[in-house]
């Protein structure tokens, strides 16, 4: 039987195949087989074959690694075992499997997770201003809710007026603080025709219930009419309580997007996903809320989209994949945007108020007006109102901060594409590939024994390289 005998090199799970070779001529021992055959080689060269570990048999059609050479009688016997993937190395590669990994051709939008994370991370920050700045004396406005006839086209029975800090104070004032402000006043009254004309728009003013017509006061951290507009005076039942601009609009809207750094751009997608990058994005007063880290790197970043009620305050925050919307939603958020204001009134008990004023004059000298305007006036200093709150006081300090996008990236440990391949998880013929290969499955279709195929199936699934 001829044997062609190589020194070759490679791993043990590679299709290659020597060239070259040393043909000699053998003895098949008894008993043998094909999977392990025993050759006797009489050795007529100087030294001897040991440096020979690789061997094709032609009558088998088959390669085989050299397990061991043995020494007696003068002739070298040879214990082979077949290679499996160098013999049935066509079959194999016209074979199309479902390919898990491969050196060659892989998809870096599969998720690797072969590579565990490190302790080593990447932080970075992308802001956006929301435009909002907490400071109610010089920015934003102050809307105030009043019900009434102030806007008769109103089907809501309310009419909103916008204000600056300045038109609040001037309003809430006029309201709640007419008796109080001219008692403490004292060059405003000195007559008695002052004294009752005085007396008789306290009266009306302080005998109105304003409760039943100012509905609360709320300041928003953004403007939702234009400021230069003509105010209109506000009215509160009988009184006309300062000016402001009605408001129109039913709510307001801001919007921002945010997009994704380069570096994690040009990173391959699975790097950039979940587990190994996350990312938190931080919008108050709606808190932080952690997005689908795939759809942010499908569309580039996200598209914040955030409307504010005017009637409530209540804010309701949409967050979308893409910088321009067109992304799925990814989020959505409520929280309290516009901030309720607390205001102070005076209580005053207008029966006993009047009771006493006119008790003042009464005992005044009628012949003497200064006389009669100091009783008056004496008497409705007596008459110091109460003080009373109204409305509940909000917080401004979450308003005003920038919109923040975190994004936390993780090391992972450094890749061995060459001896552990990609994820390519698709179909493919296995010559179309180079390298190491991992299948799915390990069964093909060759003229070899059911041991073999066993071998060769194991190869397959275990990872082997087709060289």
């Amino acid at each position: 039987m001829n044997v062609k005998f190589y020194t070759f090199s490679k791993r043990v799970n590679s299709t290659a195949r020597p060239t070259g070779g040393t043909d000699y001529t053998v003895i098949l021992k008894e008993p043998s087989s094909v999977i392990s055959p025993r050759l006797d080689l009489i050795w007529t060269g100087t030294g001897s074959p040991t440096a020979f570990n690789y061997a094709y048999i032609g009558d088998f059609g088959r390669y085989y690694w050299i397990q061991n050479w043995e020494y007696q009688n003068r002739k070298w016997t040879a214990t082979l075992s077949v290679d499996v993937l160098a013999s049935w190395k066509t079959e194999i590669g016209n074979s199309s499997k479902y390919i898990l990994r491969s050196a060659s051709e892989y998809d870096n939008d599969v998720f690797d997770s072969l590579y565990p994370a490190t302790g080593g991370e990447r932080m970075d920050d992308i802001t956006a201003s929301t435009g909002w700045i907490p400071d109610a004396q010089n920015n934003g406005c102050y809307v105030l809710n009043v019900s009434g006839l102030n806007n008769p086209a109103n089907t809501l029975g309310v009419t909103l007026f916008q204000q600056t800090a300045a038109q609040a104070i001037n309003t809430i004032w006029m309201a709640f603080n007419d008796i109080y402000q001219i008692s403490t006043d004292f060059s405003s009254i000195t007559d008695v025709q002052t004294a009752l004309e005085w007396l008789g728009s306290s009266v009306i003013n302080a005998g109105t219930d304003i409760s039943q017509y100012l509905n609360g006061y709320m300041w928003f951290p953004q403007i939702f009419e234009d400021p230069t507009l003509t105010p209109a005076d506000i009215k509160l039942g009988l009184i006309r309580a300062g000016q402001g601009i009605p408001i129109k609009a039913s709510s307001f809207q801001m919007h921002r997007a945010l997009a994704l750094p380069s570096w994690v751009m040009l990173r391959n997608k699975w790097e950039s996903c979940a587990p190994y990058t996350s990312y938190t994005l931080e919008f108050m007063p709606f808190g932080t809320i952690q997005l689908d880290s795939l759809a942010l790197v499908n569309y580039g970043g996200c598209f914040v989209l955030c409307d504010v009620d005017v009637f409530t305050g209540i804010g309701v925050l949409h967050v979308y994949a893409g910088t321009q919307m067109e992304g799925p939603l990814l989020a959505m958020r409520t929280a309290q945007v516009g901030v309720p204001v607390q205001f102070g009134a005076n209580k005053l008990d207008i029966g006993n108020a009047v009771n006493s004023i006119l008790g003042g004059i009464s005992k005044a000298e009628t012949a003497n007006p200064i006389s009669a305007a100091a009783g008056v006036l004496n008497a409705a200093i007596s008459l110091v109102p109460d003080a009373v709150s109204a409305g509940n006081m909000g917080n401004m300090t979450s308003i005003g901060r920038d919109i923040h996008l975190w994004i936390r990236s993780l090391d992972h440990v450094d890749m061995d594409i060459p001896e552990q391949g990609r994820p390519i998880c698709t179909i493919k013929t296995i010559n179309t590939l180079a390298g190491y290969t991992l299948c799915r499955d390990g069964d093909i279709s060759a003229p070899a024994t059911q041991g073999e195929l066993d071998q060769i199936a194991a190869y397959l699934t275990g990872g082997f390289f087709y060289d």
